[in-house]
């Protein structure tokens, strides 16, 4: 037991690394890549933050249409190389399914396929819907659970308007870049919420 205990990793979860949300995402912040950022940049992030930190890293992925319990590999956008060691979640609904017919990879299945751990980070896309989802159920289990926002599809805006660092040393609504006419509601919409930062 003791063993076991000893190697509990913090785990930090990506949800759907999928082609079409990069590429909404990119075209909603139409200069993006012209003002030198890159999607990539996200990946730094995660690994400066977590992998360098000893998380394990995670994927959460859609299912194949032809087979549920099985991860659709060919969504994932070529600059994302996923390793060898990073972990490769099934959601159990396919992309097609959650799309059109508004279905949702079950929180629990999801959590069951994490390795045991006491702190799991989450983000992807996206932040107040599947993100909010999994990271809500992961706290009413017992886990510490925390939103990194600037692994959700808010990288986008935020590297753009007010620019991210790769560690961040302060988490708050302000060190974010909320800007001030938001502050309020940004504060309301985390109430109740212990994995968002709040204040």
């Amino acid at each position: 037991m003791l063993l076991e205990v000893l190697f509990i990793m913090n785990q930090y979860l990506f949800l759907f690394p999928v082609k079409e949300y990069f590429e909404a995402c990119l075209n909603a912040c139409g200069t993006f890549e012209f003002r030198g950022h890159k999607p990539a940049e996200l990946i730094h992030i995660i690994d400066a933050r977590y992998r360098n930190k000893g998380y394990k890293i995670n994927w959460l992925l859609f299912s194949r249409e032809d087979d549920l319990s099985k991860p659709d590999l060919r969504q994932v956008p070529d600059f994302l190389e996923i390793e060898e060691h990073d972990g490769i979640l099934v959601a159990g609904v396919s992309f097609g399914e959650h799309t059109s017919k508004g279905k949702y990879a079950d929180s629990d299945y999801v959590l069951d396929q994490l390795p045991i751990h006491r702190r799991l980070v989450v983000g992807g896309f996206h932040q107040w819907d599947c993100v909010n989802r999994v990271a809500e159920r992961s706290h009413e289990r017992g886990i510490e659970t925390f939103v990194d926002e600037d692994t959700t599809e808010l990288f986008f805006g935020r590297q753009l308007f007010s620019g991210i660092p790769l560690i961040r040393k302060k988490w708050s609504l302000r060190e974010l870049g909320i800007p001030e006419k938001f502050y309020k509601f940004a504060k309301k919409r985390r109430e109740g919420k212990p994995w968002f930062v709040r204040a």
